[in-house]
């Protein structure tokens, strides 16, 4: 059996730390018993940032100088290849099964979900486990991590959506579908959006972190993900602007929590919100899957009223940037990377 980086990370740290025999040691509990008695004084200031500083350092010391590249590098090829080559697999599959002319919309959208992310996920937990990554790290407090992201997703978009229609621009579309389809639709958008934080914030997020730290970890998968939305249309400033931002939320909800739970449910509840909760994407009209409630936004495109909605708009920027600045405050008590 191979070693694997948590082995190398806890005789890196037990290097700095000193012999776990020595005298050293019995004294270092010692110091421990007594700092835990009632009256007894309390640590000296910048204890606890000089023991996270040398667990941050035995990480990264641990973790090979070739990882960060092969994530970032072998993450991106994974993201662009299974968007391009399932784009063209899907269309040749939909056009074969579904000729021109068959309402077969949800059909089609959902074998697309299917043939790009399917495979997607598949290949990044396969890369995650070659290379040694976590990309399913569970993080502290798993329940309130994920009510926090949920509440990050659906508030952004409601705020969002507030600012649009304070504007002028939000108006009742034509009447929401209900049915069976939700179910389905919700499903495939679970996969849509567990998929990406897998890639982008498990595993990519994970190789990174570990020898760059935190920080171009987040950097560079908000860019690969803005990215990747180019290969699906994405073409504006403030749209990339906007994809670029979410990507930085997703990741320091990542970096914030320790684990995957909170920007997934995040990018899943912002999602589902938009396109199936208020019928906001697409823009105007409703998705292949229905919406429980149908908002059109029309007028001025800043503020969502362009085929690409909120995502092309100062509204939905305003909303990043305020959730974006408490989260970078967020005394974290996560993992280091």
């Amino acid at each position: 059996m191979g070693r694997n980086l948590a082995d190398e990370e806890s005789e890196a740290i037990a290097a700095l730390l000193g012999p776990r025999g020595g005298g050293s040691s019995m004294a270092g509990r010692r110091e421990q018993r007594t700092a835990l008695r009632p009256g007894s004084p309390p640590p000296a200031p910048g204890a606890g940032t000089a023991m996270q500083t040398a667990r941050v350092g035995a990480s990264a010391a641990a973790a090979p100088a070739w990882l960060p590249w092969a994530a970032l590098l072998g993450g991106t090829v994974i993201g662009v290849g299974c968007i391009l080559g399932g784009l063209a697999v899907a269309e040749a599959v939909a056009g074969a099964v579904w000729p021109e002319g068959t309402d077969a919309a949800w059909r089609v959208d959902a074998l697309f979900a299917a043939i790009i992310f399917a495979p997607m996920l598949a290949l990044a937990l396969g890369a995650a486990w070659a290379t040694r990554v976590r990309a399913l790290p569970r993080g502290r407090a798993p329940l309130a991590m994920l009510a926090l992201g949920l509440a990050v997703g659906l508030g952004g978009v409601t705020v969002a959506t507030g600012y649009a229609a304070f504007a002028g621009v939000a108006q009742a579309g034509e009447a929401a579908v209900l049915g069976p389809l939700l179910l389905l639709g919700s499903a495939m958008m679970l996969l849509q959006s567990g998929t990406e934080e897998v890639l982008l914030r498990g595993w990519m997020h994970g190789g990174i972190a570990r020898r760059w730290g935190a920080w171009p970890a987040i950097l560079l998968t908000a860019a690969v993900f803005a990215g990747l939305h180019v290969l699906g249309g994405a073409r504006g400033i403030i749209e990339l602007a906007n994809l670029t931002l979410g990507g930085v939320l997703f990741g320091l909800l990542r970096w914030k929590s320790g684990g995957l739970l909170a920007p997934v449910a995040a990018h899943y509840g912002w999602n589902w919100l938009e396109g199936l909760g208020l019928g906001l994407d697409p823009n105007p009209g409703i998705g292949a899957y229905g919406a429980v409630t149908n908002v059109d936004l029309v007028g001025r495109a800043l503020w969502g009223g362009s085929p690409v909605g909120l995502n092309g708009s100062l509204a939905m920027l305003m909303v990043l940037a305020a959730l974006i600045v408490p989260i970078v405050l967020w005394r974290r008590g996560g993992e280091p990377a």
